[in-house]
């Protein structure tokens, strides 16, 4: 985890810092920025940068490299999943870091996206869009991994269906904390205006 939060602030953040300050200064504009929008999009970029290191480089080149094959796609919901779940494995220890890799991970790794789009652009303020992107961007990522282990640059990992589940639940999740935060946001300034009135 350390290694990929690095990875997003070295390849994201110092870049993203450097450039957005040097097109401040050039167009004289950095009176009117708003700090905490520019710390939010700087943690997006950092964030993207991360996905793209769990999801693309931390593949590993297969035994045959740059030999095409046919990795594995799976196309029914938690089929491969349940699979898993081996008799002879079949111990609480198995399922924690089953449930940890297959669930809970797939689901946080979209997470955020589901809270960044609303917050930082008002057109995804709409819950069909951002559930809409967060499906997009797992199809994309999926379709890369089949890319790369078609032409046998990864190995390890398949198209799977259940990602793309998991990964739009996650969205869901992270459209559902922005709102809470955003009505908490709303009816505490409304409760700080009627006790200024009173």
């Amino acid at each position: 985890m350390f290694e990929v939060i690095v990875f997003g602030v070295v390849f994201g953040g110092v870049p993203w810092v450097v450039l957005r300050g040097i097109f401040l200064l050039w167009s004289k504009n950095y009176k009117h920025i708003s700090i905490i929008r520019e710390l939010l999009v700087m943690a997006f970029v950092i964030y993207c940068l991360a996905v793209i290191r769990v999801t693309i480089f931390s593949l590993h080149p297969s035994a045959g490299f740059g030999q095409s094959g046919t990795p594995s796609v799976n196309i029914i919901p938690f089929a491969e999943m349940f699979r898993g779940f081996h008799p002879n494995h079949f111990s609480l220890g198995y399922m924690i870091r089953h449930l940890e890799s297959n669930l809970i991970g797939n689901i946080l790794l979209l997470l955020p996206l589901g809270f960044f789009l609303p917050m930082l652009w008002s057109k995804f303020r709409s819950f069909k869009r951002t559930v809409v992107i967060g499906i997009l961007s797992s199809l994309s990522i999926e379709t890369v991994q089949y890319i790369l282990a078609y032409l046998g640059l990864s190995s390890g990992r398949a198209s799977d269906i259940d990602d793309v589940i998991l990964n739009s639940i996650g969205v869901i999740i992270g459209y559902m904390v922005f709102q809470a935060i955003s009505c908490g946001i709303k009816c505490f300034r409304k409760y700080s205006t009627f006790t200024k009135v009173d």
